[in-house]
């Protein structure tokens, strides 16, 4: 029963550092706008970053899960954003390459 609760607090780490991650980017997303969107940007951010807190310190036994889970997704995330670039670069060489074959 403790690996089924440990992998539901892994999941759980996943899912909120999803939104952690989500709550960062709206400084990016509302950057042009930041005179009006500065208190909403700022509560998104303080929610989940609290949430994520106070979570992480009231586990106890299951911590390690859930930062596990935390770390997890900032691995992928930032794993996928790099594979993503360089599948494209590939990608638009080989087609670059497959359009000077055909028009010599």
């Amino acid at each position: 029963m403790t690996i089924i609760w440990e992998i539901l607090v892994f999941m759980l780490g996943l899912c909120l550092s999803v939104q952690v991650v989500g709550a960062l980017f709206s400084l990016i997303d509302l950057w042009s706008d930041l005179r009006r969107s500065w208190p909403v940007m700022a509560r998104t951010i303080l929610l989940w970053g609290g949430l994520a807190s106070i979570l992480t310190l009231m586990l106890g036994p299951y911590r390690s899960a859930f930062l596990w889970g935390m770390a997890a997704f900032m691995f992928l995330h930032i794993a996928f954003f790099y594979g993503y670039k360089r599948l494209f670069i590939r990608n638009r060489r080989l087609l670059e390459k497959e359009f000077r074959e055909s028009n010599t």
